[in-house]
């Protein structure tokens, strides 16, 4: 790999400050974005007919196995390491084990924190262009499959 160099500089920390400044504000508004998305997707939950009690009916076994093969082959492993077909060719009773587990995270409203972590991965959008430019990347997020499929049931 080729060293990458900002405004004619090849210090480390310059370059690194240099990413981190140029995708920043894009990773804030992400995670804004991604609050308010949460907060949305719990009140939704929750006026569900009044309670998560009828949510939690409409989540069946093959609800999650219906969403489970709408799943994309071919994507990037998150930082669980699972890819769908994974959970696309595993046996069939972690459908009903990913449907148990569903159920518990609309009753009490939570993520567990392994829901929450991501991978974020800059990508070159011009081979041919400049590597030395941060204008010239564009950043990917890959997450657990497993909250994939939960905001596919959902």
């Amino acid at each position: 790999m080729t060293d990458i160099s900002i405004d004619v500089i090849n210090d480390g920390e310059y370059v690194v400050n240099a990413f981190s400044s140029r995708f920043n504000k894009g990773y804030l508004s992400a995670t804004s974005d991604s609050d308010s998305y949460c907060r949305s997707v719990m009140s939704a939950i929750q006026e569900h007919n009044g309670n998560t009690t009828n949510i939690t009916n409409d989540i069946t076994v093959e609800l999650v196995d219906k969403c489970m093969q709408r799943l994309h082959d071919g994507k990037a492993a998150g930082p669980d390491d699972l890819s769908s077909k994974n959970l696309k060719y595993a046996h069939p009773l972690v459908v009903v084990q990913l449907c148990s587990l569903f159920h518990i995270m609309v009753t009490h409203s939570l993520l567990t924190e392994n829901f929450t972590n991501d991978i974020i991965i800059l990508l070159l959008k011009d081979k041919t262009s400049t590597v030395n430019s941060p204008d010239n990347y564009h950043a990917i997020t890959l997450i657990p499959v497993i909250l994939k499929l939960f905001e596919l049931c959902l």
